[in-house]
């Protein structure tokens, strides 16, 4: 079904496939990438690399999938301890790994799965569509953040090793893809709206990413949340200067495809 990242210099990574490899029986698949074992559990094959995550764009050419899961830490100036997921993809230029404007595959419920099963030994919450790799499949990152104390953590760890655990074996929330559009980084509106509705975001388009917004970026977004999604939410104060550029591609979106927006505030 997919493939589960493991960087290998990563501490958090290795923190939560500790705890993995302690609740499952990981085969031995037989097969090597990159003269490491590569391990199976299900219908899940597990790989470890010896990069930084972000860099990953060769994954899709050297060990090709239609889904990847990838453990990681998460890092933020203000250190805040946080559980996150998000998906992959630059709006604007490549600062941080991955390609120009270009977006990987959101699946929303499986980030939705990940986020309800997560015990929330720190906040957890949604991060937007930030940095590489940008693939042509769906790409999740969950994340321990957002300092060394908290990457090494044995319960956050834990805690995110029997989410993804559920997940790969087929556990999943039931819920209804939407677009996301404004607000901070951390989005808290669309992780409220996930975890008191039954909808959930796929790619989600903060207010410093709408500099980079076109009608064609905001079509590459919907198009890219999977499954498709049923409506845009906006979070209409977090869109600052923007409203109008914004109304006017919703406008035209609800005129070519049918799909609804709503403001948040009205969920």
């Amino acid at each position: 079904m997919g493939v589960v990242v493991v960087p290998i210099r990563d501490p958090a990574a290795v923190n939560i496939f500790s705890h993995i490899r302690t609740m499952v029986n990981l085969e031995d698949t037989g097969k090597t990438y990159r003269n490491r074992k590569v391990l199976r559990y299900g219908e899940w094959e597990f790989i470890f690399l010896d990069v930084d995550q972000l860099e990953a764009q060769f994954l899709e050419r050297e060990y090709p999938s239609d889904l990847y899961l990838f453990l990681s830490r998460h890092s933020s100036e203000k250190g805040i301890p946080a559980l996150t997921v998000h998906s992959t993809g630059n709006f604007g230029p490549a600062e941080m790994g991955g390609i120009d404007r270009y977006l990987s595959f959101a699946p929303a419920p499986l980030m939705r799965s990940l986020l309800e099963f997560m015990d929330p030994v720190y906040p957890k919450t949604y991060e937007v569509t930030h940095h590489g790799p940008t693939l042509d499949a769906s790409v999740v990152f969950v994340e321990i953040g957002s300092s060394e104390e908290e990457w090494g953590n044995e319960k956050a760890g834990k805690s995110l090793a029997s989410a993804v655990v559920r997940v790969l074996e087929g556990e999943e929330v039931r819920c209804r893809p939407f677009l996301g559009i404004g607000g901070p980084h951390y989005a808290p509106t669309f992780t409220r709206i996930a975890m008191k509705t039954d909808l959930c975001p796929g790619h989600m388009i903060p207010k410093y990413s709408l500099p980079y917004l076109d009608y064609s970026m905001l079509l590459t977004a919907f198009e890219r949340t999977k499954p498709r999604p049923e409506l845009v939410v906006v979070d209409w104060k977090g869109l600052g200067p923007y409203k109008g550029e914004v109304q006017e591609y919703l406008e035209r979106l609800w005129e070519e495809r049918g799909v609804e927006w709503v403001k948040s505030k009205d969920l």
